[in-house]
């Protein structure tokens, strides 16, 4: 009797409902690579990732960086007649930024790789201020859209461009593009996706009565702590995620900085299936639980109850027989991502986890205190890695220690969050 009024309960409650709908595209997403991969691990080799990896490291960092993180306030704005000024900062906060990345991009091309296993892909960095545009554009749309209350449409078309991605990756493979095949199949991808965000974005009204005066700068500046603490968390954050990256370019490890990234890929199913699933959601129902009960603790709990769920035994199968899974589905040239894979199956666990409760630093003006453990983070990440490097320890070690420097991280993360971050602030 008691499991199903928790089950009547949870089948009419709208904040489970966005999560299974959010979920359940989120897995139909997932499961389009994961089916395509015995093709495409026969199609390209672990080296042939290496470039893309990178690319989307950089692109992930400007990505980051691209609002300055002001992006987030369209949701913690408690008065919705802001809204317009507030997307008006944000979306020249964005297009400033994607105009400097092409500054990067030229140095990446001309100076950092220039001579290196990925000289030959350097024009390839030039479309990195399209990305950080389209990343603009695609966070304003994306956080109004969750303000509303709408996530069928966003939940589809994700969907459409995970399948979008896979068949170009297959029908490029086949041809024999090789690195080149998986960038067209990415970018092509990126133009559908800022183009639809762009249409979908006008028509919810996200762009409309958009105002560039001083109210919109008075309003802007009353969220600056997503610029000064957030954003600095989250460049940090995406930036210590690739570190393992920078690491194996340096050492010129390229098979295992290929393999790394579809090894990152398939360990963090859960995260991409449930937990990018739950962060909006979960986001919107702490914002409106504190504002009516001063606490989000009973929301926080069962969230993390629901995530362990899932995070917790797929991790462990990852770990116990990721080699062999590897082997088995994507080739035996991938075996190395399945080794990978289960070094940093604990940390993909807990990513899993701190991912979506981190909200709850953001929503309840915890950014200073999220702030700091990830800036902890990076410095033990960045100095153990930079002594493995300069020691000349193997990759399995290099990853390994870094592994363990996150999966602790975020555990603490989710402690913190429950003892200090789930009830109201006050002023």
């Amino acid at each position: 009797m008691v499991v199903f009024d928790l089950v009547n309960k949870l089948r009419h409650s709208k904040y489970w409902k966005n999560i299974g709908l959010l979920s359940g595209t989120q897995g139909l997403s997932m499961a389009v690579p994961i089916a395509a991969a015995p093709i495409l691990g026969r199609l390209y080799s672990p080296s042939e990732y290496a470039f893309l990896a990178l690319y989307m490291s950089f692109s992930g960092l400007l990505g980051a960086s691209t609002t300055l993180q002001m992006h987030q306030s369209i949701i913690a704005e408690k008065r919705h007649e802001n809204i317009p000024a507030l997307i008006s900062m944000v979306l020249i906060t964005g297009l400033g930024v994607s105009a400097l990345s092409f500054l990067l991009a030229i140095v990446l091309w001309k100076q950092v790789f220039a001579g290196t296993d990925f000289a030959e892909f350097g024009p390839w960095f030039l479309l990195l201020a399209f990305s950080t545009a389209g990343t603009t554009i695609s966070s304003i749309t994306i956080n109004f859209a969750h303000r509303l209350d709408k996530y069928s449409f966003l939940a589809v078309f994700q969907f459409v461009t995970v399948l979008l991605t896979t068949l170009l990756s297959i029908v490029f493979g086949l041809l024999g593009f090789s690195t080149h095949g998986l960038m067209l199949s990415y970018m092509i991808t990126q133009v559908v996706l800022v183009a639809t965000m762009m249409v979908y974005g006008f028509k919810i009204g996200a762009f409309a009565g958009l105002s560039f005066g001083a109210q919109s700068f008075n309003v802007y500046k009353r969220h600056k702590d997503f610029a000064f603490f957030t954003f600095p968390s989250e460049f940090i954050n995406t930036f210590a995620g690739n570190v393992p990256l920078y690491a194996l370019s340096y050492i010129g490890a390229i098979t295992p900085l290929g393999a790394f990234n579809r090894a990152a890929f398939f360990s963090s199913v859960p995260l991409k299936l449930v937990g990018l699933a739950v962060a909006p959601v979960f986001r919107r129902r702490v914002r409106d639980d504190l504002a009516r009960e001063g606490s989000c603790r009973r929301i926080y709990i069962q969230t993390l109850i629901f995530l362990a769920a899932i995070a917790l035994p797929f991790s462990a199968i990852v770990y116990v027989f990721g080699p062999a899974i590897f082997a088995f589905i994507l080739g035996e040239d991938w075996r190395i991502a399945g080794e990978i894979a289960s070094i940093i199956a604990p940390m993909a666990c807990a990513q899993t986890l701190a991912a979506p409760l981190s909200a709850v630093y953001q929503i309840n003006e915890g950014q200073r205190s999220y702030f700091k453990f990830i800036a902890i983070g990076l410095c033990v990440s960045l100095s153990t890695t930079f002594f493995n490097v300069t020691s000349g320890f193997s990759y399995e070690v290099i990853i390994l220690v870094y592994s363990a420097c996150y999966t602790i991280l975020h555990a603490l993360v989710v402690i913190d969050g429950y003892r200090n971050q789930t009830i109201e602030k006050t002023p």
